[in-house]
Formats: C-alpha cells, structure tokens, sequence
C-alpha cells in the first residue's frame, strides 16, 4: 500500500467491518469479490485531513454498533465474515483491532522510512514526535 492507501485503510479499521460482522451486511459477498476489491491498485488513497475526518466517523460507527450489542451478544454470538472467518463477536472484534494495530505500525515505519519524526509517543499515544 501507498502512505495514502494506508491512511484511508485505517480510516475504515474498526468500526466499519465491526458493523458489517454484527449486521451480516458486506459491501461483498464472497471472498474472491473481496479479493478483487482489494487489489492495491484499486484501493482508495487520501490525505492526513480526510484519514483524520474518516477515523473520527469510525469512533461514531463503533460506538454505535457496540452500544447496539449485549454483552451477552458480545461474548457469545458467532458470527461469520465473507473470507471464511467465524467466532465470537468478541474474538472477531480483537481479531480487527489487531488488524488495525499492525497496520497502525506499519504507518509508524512509513514515517520513519521518510524522516518524519515520529517516536513512542507517535505510535502508543498518537502524540508528535517534533
């Protein structure tokens, strides 16, 4: 991925495919549409403004869909996604915020790998490192 893909990817990271997981509505049906979708030179790429905006929409999402959810729900409903994935709504939403974690570092190294300053404080705090 681009630096602009990758912004506009975490900018979907959680919320979203969390929504999607809960209500069993995907943008795609089958994992080979998926793959298509998914093809680097299809991915959408922004800048640091809209990934903001798209990450702030996201938190929205997320508290809604959780806030739509049991606890019960939470910790005992199996779901399924397109690609073939089941388990609990629980074990998939960590499954997807270790999605968005490894992607979060892989902005890390991307900012590092182009001089921008960037430390702990960037990566654990979201905090500028200059």
């Amino acid at each position: 991925m681009s630096l602009g893909q990758l912004i506009y990817h975490l900018g979907d990271g959680v919320g979203l495919p969390l929504r999607c997981l809960v209500s069993g509505e995907w943008p795609f049906t089958s994992p080979e549409q998926m793959v298509e979708v998914m093809k680097l030179e299809k991915l959408p790429s922004c800048g640091v403004g809209e990934a903001l905006k798209k990450l702030e929409e996201e938190k929205t999402i997320l508290r809604e869909c959780l806030d739509g959810i049991t606890e019960g729900d939470f910790v005992h409903k199996v779901v399924s996604a397109p690609w073939g994935v089941e388990g609990s709504i629980e074990g998939m939403a960590i499954d997807f915020r270790e999605h968005f974690t490894n992607h979060k570092m892989q902005l890390f190294f991307y900012l590092k790998l182009l001089d921008f300053p960037a430390d702990s404080d960037t990566l654990y705090l979201g905090r500028s490192a200059g």
